[in-house]
């Protein structure tokens, strides 16, 4: 109904943990650190289904992938290029492997969006230990550069990347 609609629907854990089975229309999920992309992804019209993580997921995000990769369904992530939002991809790269696939994570993401926001050494040696193939070159820009890189900034890059997976059904 939500779909058929075109409404956004927000779940708790509780409603999560009731629910027995969970699909979408085109078996792909695509989830988002930060909730500023929606906006773009609202404007384009693009019917896909979107999970808004807001930072580091909480057990119902965790909950709410596991039915949807039993139900069939290909999950796709995008964050943001700090070292949080590095943890946040390593942590669900190393849960969900070959059922996770990290898009937009490559060095033309990372310099189209790069930001003016300096990160200092605390925060960068929190990345030592990520070693997903899929972050290595993410990491060694984090740790060359030493700024961040956001989602906000990297918009179009995403959408094109979506329209193109989402014309591949």
């Amino acid at each position: 109904m939500f779909s058929k609609n075109k409404e956004s629907l927000i779940l708790n854990i509780q409603n999560i943990i009731n629910i027995n089975y969970i699909d979408t229309k085109s078996k792909k999920v695509f989830i988002f650190e930060n909730p500023s992309i929606l906006t773009e992804i609202i404007s384009k019209n693009l019917d896909i289904s979107v999970i808004i993580s807001s930072g580091f997921p909480n057990l119902s995000v965790y909950l709410l992938i596991d039915k949807l990769i039993d139900s069939g369904n290909k999950i796709y992530y995008n964050g943001d290029f700090d070292p949080e939002g590095l943890l946040i991809a390593s942590k669900l790269k190393e849960k969900y492997n070959d059922n996770l696939i990290l898009f937009c994570y490559n060095e033309i993401d990372y310099l189209s969006s790069i930001s003016n926001k300096k990160i200092n050494d605390k925060r960068l040696n929190k990345i030592s230990k990520i070693n997903k193939i899929d972050l290595i070159e993410i990491k060694q820009l984090l740790l060359k550069h030493k700024y961040s890189s956001y989602q906000e900034n990297n918009k179009e890059r995403i959408i094109d990347f979506i329209k193109k997976e989402s014309s591949n059904e």
